[in-house]
């Protein structure tokens, strides 16, 4: 990669960085008792090319959340969600990632119930740990007129219990 000398016959590698290129006679001076020889009989060898095309604002964005990857029942996102709530202002805000029902001690997905229990007065969102589906609660559908969609009949993602027939807070994410 390097302009003035686009083409070399040899790489010498130390823990896992590039410490010089050149002829065979120039890198061969680097070979020592512990040095593995790879051959390449003429092919080519690049770089690894890694790819920059991240988001670092979202990133960064992401880590104010909380953190819900260790979490093992609904009672500890509550419990992690009524933390997070003693620093944030009244109808701020709060979003978390990371849940999986799978480890839950209740067996079973949380509902915009189980949020508005401990969080009436912000609207939180919660994405589970393969960012395919979310959970929010009462506060954050009223915002964005998920609720009024929904009763209206009209698909919008959010998942109704026919069983209580109510709307969950559930939102699943379309491939």
């Amino acid at each position: 990669m390097n302009p003035s000398q686009p083409h070399v016959a040899a790489v010498a590698i130390k823990r896992d960085k590039i410490i010089q290129v050149g002829t065979n006679e120039e890198v061969k001076k680097l070979i020592g008792d512990n040095t593995r020889v790879i051959r390449l009989k003429g092919k080519t060898v690049v770089p690894g090319l890694i790819d920059t095309h991240i988001h670092v604002a979202d990133f960064g964005k992401i880590l104010t959340w909380i953190d819900l990857d260790e979490a093992t029942s609904i009672k500890d996102i509550q419990s992690r969600l009524r933390t997070r709530i003693k620093e944030t202002p009244k109808g701020k805000w709060i979003l978390g990632k990371g849940w999986d029902q799978n480890r839950f001690a209740e067996k079973r997905l949380p509902t915009r119930f189980d949020l508005d229990i401990v969080s009436p007065d912000n609207p939180v969102v919660f994405y589970h740990k393969s960012g395919r589906m979310c959970i929010a609660n009462s506060e954050a559908l009223a915002l964005a007129g998920s609720l009024r969609k929904a009763k209206a009949g009209l698909s919008n993602g959010v998942d109704r219990s026919e069983a209580i027939g109510e709307f969950m807070g559930f939102c699943e994410k379309t491939p």
